[in-house]
């Protein structure tokens, strides 16, 4: 099901943007971009490159996403030409619009946090880090933050381009 596996593909990178940032933290910004690089470097060329893991340069086969929802297959019929039964991704404007729907979603969902003391305390911690320790923020669990949803926002694009190469 897409939906999970959208779930969980943002969930680990989340938590596993999380776990990087641990040591990362106290790096400048220039060193935390390169320490960033050379991990993903590490990654493509150690566990992936291991072909029970990997699977070759193609990769995981995946099947393409379908979905039936009756009063949703109407609202596709309108904006893509001709009637569908169901609602199958494997077609450039289904994708299109399901990638429309995907994005407003996550708009939403970044403007609810951009309202939240968490975002508040992270603008605090990039505006400078002596002023928001000072009234009782703490820098590295900002930074934590930061990075775990940069990650969580990068594993969704991740299931969103297997989806469109139906490989993993």
């Amino acid at each position: 099901n897409f939906a999970i596996a959208a779930v969980i593909g943002a969930l680990l990178a989340g938590a596993l943007g999380a776990i990087v940032a641990i040591p990362v933290r106290r790096l400048g910004p220039v060193a935390l971009a390169l320490g960033t690089f050379a991990l993903a470097f590490v990654a493509d060329l150690v566990p992936f490159d291991y072909e029970p893991i990997g699977k070759g340069s193609l990769g995981w086969a995946i099947r393409a996403t379908t979905l039936d929802v009756p009063g949703l297959n109407t609202v596709v019929d309108w904006i893509v030409p001709g009637p569908q039964d169901t609602i199958d991704f494997s077609q450039p404007q289904q994708q299109a619009v399901l990638f429309l729907v995907l994005f407003g979603v996550l708009v939403l969902v970044l403007h609810s946090v951009q309202r939240s003391a968490n975002w508040r305390a992270m603008l605090a911690v990039r505006s400078t880090e002596v002023a928001a320790r000072t009234s009782g923020i703490s820098p590295s669990s900002a930074k934590i933050k930061i990075f775990a949803l940069s990650a969580a926002i990068a594993g969704f694009g991740g299931v969103l381009i297997g989806m469109v190469n139906f490989s993993i």
